[in-house]
């Protein structure tokens, strides 16, 4: 592709942005908070955590939880609607169901009922007494386990401040991340040769480490279609096996290295990108989603 030819294209996906990126995120100076979704969880079973980050309590009487284009009411089911300061809360499809998946739990549990969260990210609000915007955000895909805040005071709702947990999730408690420690420099440790650096096990690829970074659905004539990755990774990545799909879920298989923050650019994938919106989504080679986007 000539790069006049790519530039104009994305100038044009700039000017018409409005139309095919998704509402990211929406948040007032509010105390009350969306900490977790555990959207991985069986219909029925899922469930999303709040958290009171202020000094005083705080009333849930009359809120609603948006989800799907949809207001769903909070009911009490286990303890009452008040929130007391640096308290956590969970909000349930089904409230029995939580209980039969967490015995024991004691913590205030508000009952609520919806279609599905979808495991690939879609938005949500939290809407007061009001009817005003709590917060609203689309959350990342988390398909195995939870979906976890990190930093309580940011309204970032990026990759940069929301983390997987590592095995499960941490409802109706403070949460959990994996501590990457370092590992201490070995003076004189011998030099290993790059041939045998080749043959070592590639390092595991967490979700949204490997980004869908760009694409184009409608190219001028004569082009093709075409989705850009891009690896946030420090290391490269061998992407035998991962595949794409889009809303048709048209599998196009992959085959090559990207290398530690380059990019791998897939040409004319199977199916078709609708010009009036679809879907991306990246799985690798053990069919665990990678990233995806909805346009």
């Amino acid at each position: 592709m000539k790069p006049k030819t790519k530039i104009f294209q994305i100038l044009i996906l700039l000017q018409l942005g409005f139309f095919i990126m998704p509402k990211i995120a929406w948040a007032q100076n509010t105390e009350m908070i969306i900490t977790e979704i555990a959207a991985f969880e069986s219909d029925g079973y899922e469930w999303i955590e709040i958290y009171n980050k202020g000094a005083d309590p705080i009333d849930l009487t009359g809120w609603k939880f948006l989800e799907n284009e949809t207001n769903h009411q909070l009911n009490e089911f286990q303890n009452d609607l008040i929130i007391d300061s640096q308290e956590y809360a969970i909000i349930a499809d089904d409230g029995e169901k939580f209980i039969e998946n967490n015995s024991g739990f004691t913590g205030t549990i508000i009952d609520s009922s919806w279609t599905s969260l979808k495991e690939s990210g879609e938005e949500i609000t939290l809407i007061d007494s009001n009817e005003e915007i709590v917060e609203s955000f689309t959350y990342l895909p988390c398909p195995d386990t939870s979906l976890q805040r990190i930093d309580l005071e940011l309204n970032d709702y990026t990759q940069n401040n929301w983390q997987v947990h590592v095995t499960s999730h941490t409802g109706g408690l403070v949460n959990e991340f994996e501590i990457i420690e370092e590992e201490p420099i070995v003076e004189d440790e011998p030099i290993i040769d790059d041939e045998i650096i080749e043959e070592e096990e590639q390092p595991s690829v967490n979700p949204l480490t490997i980004l869908v970074n760009e694409f184009v659905a409608d190219p001028i004539s004569g082009e093709n279609e075409w989705v850009e990755l891009y690896n946030t990774n420090s290391f490269s990545v061998d992407l035998t096996d991962w595949y794409i799909i889009d809303g048709s879920e048209a599998k196009t298989y992959l085959d090559g290295q990207i290398e530690t923050n380059g990019f791998f650019i897939i040409d004319n994938p199977k199916g078709k990108l609708n010009n009036s919106g679809d879907q991306i989504i990246l799985y690798d080679n053990n069919e665990i989603i990678i990233d995806s986007i909805f346009y």
